[in-house]
Order: structure tokens, then C-alpha cells, then sequence
């Protein structure tokens, strides 16, 4: 029922996620399945880079599903570590030393977002301030701040008041955050398709 309320008022919206997931999921197959032809002093690189993209798409599968139970709030905080996730892959794809302290358990992932909207050769001015404030929301969502709690969605009638909800009075939130998953698609997708090769040998 609360699935069916979902499906049925964000069909055009959750019809373009999984559109975009699926060209997001052929990219980083196509890349996994070239990950030998990179040179051995990348290739553990490269690996470890795909991996994060890997958990990206997993992340993004789980909020659209999470979503579509009725869990709107939840849905939030998982699209922030898939949000983190990006940033991540990015950052340990264009910075060896980056790479190594991330291998090494010495680079805090909490923090990529921050220093990835800071890097103007990864990301322009105006999309970096997007992107963190996006994830500044739903960083707050992740956590019980004052702001998280006071969004809980009051019961409807029949309903008990915590679990799966849809509640309609919501609605352009819903219609938001599926489009901020549909843009991540779109960013890891263009990432894997235009950015990720450009290093690889010619074969």
C-alpha cells in the first residue's frame, strides 16, 4: 500500500532514477571489465576506485528502495554516505598520496565532501556549494538533531505514528531527494564514462 503511493505519484521521477542507475551500473561493468589493462603501478589504484563507485550505485539502489517503504528520513542518511562515496572515489582517483592514506585507514571519509567541493579541478564553484548543501542537510537528517526530529512525519489516521508512511503533505520532498539521487547517478555515470578511462592505456 504505502509502496503503491510512492510508485504511483513519483512514477516519472522513479522512472528516470532507475534509468539513469542502470547507465550508472553498464559504466562501472564496462570499466571492471578493463581493469586489467591498467598498468600494474595503477592498477590497485584503479581497483580500490571502482569499488567506491561500486558501493555508490549500491547505496543509491538502497535509498530509492528505502524510500518506496515509506522511509523518507532514513532514505536521507543513506544517500549522504553515497554522497560521501563520490566524493571519495574522486578524491582517491586523482591524488596518489590521497589514495594511500585512504588504503592506509588514515583519510577520514566524513570529511571528503568538504575537501572535494574545495578542489576547482575536480568540481566548479557553483556545483561544490550545491553539493555541500545538500549533503549539510542530510548530514542533519543522519543524526537525532533537532532538525531530523521535528520532520517526523505526524500519524495518519489507522497508521501508528513511527514506521514505513507515506504522508502527502511531503510530497516535494520526496520529488527533491529522488532527483538528487538521479543527479549522483548521473555524476558517477559521467565520471566512469569521460573521466575514468582517460589514463588507461590505448589497446
Amino acid at each position: 500500500m504505502i509502496r503503491s503511493g510512492y510508485d504511483r505519484v513519483l512514477a516519472a521521477e522513479l522512472d528516470a532514477f532507475y534509468k539513469v542507475l542502470d547507465a550508472a551500473l553498464d559504466a562501472e561493468i564496462t570499466e571492471d571489465a578493463k581493469l586489467s589493462d591498467w598498468p600494474d603501478n595503477n592498477l590497485k589504484q584503479k581497483a580500490f576506485v571502482l569499488a567506491a563507485f561500486r558501493k555508490v550505485i549500491n547505496d543509491l539502489l538502497g535509498c530509492v528502495e528505502i524510500l518506496r517503504a515509506g522511509y523518507c528520513d532514513l532514505c536521507q542518511g543513506v544517500l549522504r554516505s553515497a554522497l560521501e562515496g563520490f566524493a571519495t572515489a574522486i578524491l582517491i582517483d586523482k591524488d596518489k598520496e590521497r589514495f594511500k592514506a585512504y588504503r592506509e585507514g588514515r583519510f577520514s571519509v566524513t570529511k571528503s565532501v568538504e575537501i572535494f567541493t574545495k578542489r576547482r579541478d575536480m568540481v566548479t564553484s557553483e556545483a561544490g556549494k550545491q553539493f555541500l548543501r545538500v549533503y549539510k542537510r542530510l548530514h542533519k537528517m543522519a543524526h537525532p538533531t533537532i532538525v531530523a526530529m521535528a520532520v517526523q512525519s505526524p500519524p495518519v489516521e489507522g497508521n501508528f505514528p513511527i514506521g514505513g508512511v507515506f504522508y502527502p503533505l511531503r510530497l516535494q520532498l520526496y520529488c527533491d531527494v529522488t532527483n538528487e539521487m538521479t543527479n549522483l547517478a548521473k555524476n558517477v555515470e559521467g565520471y566512469l564514462r569521460t573521466e575514468f578511462p582517460k589514463g588507461r592505456p590505448l589497446l
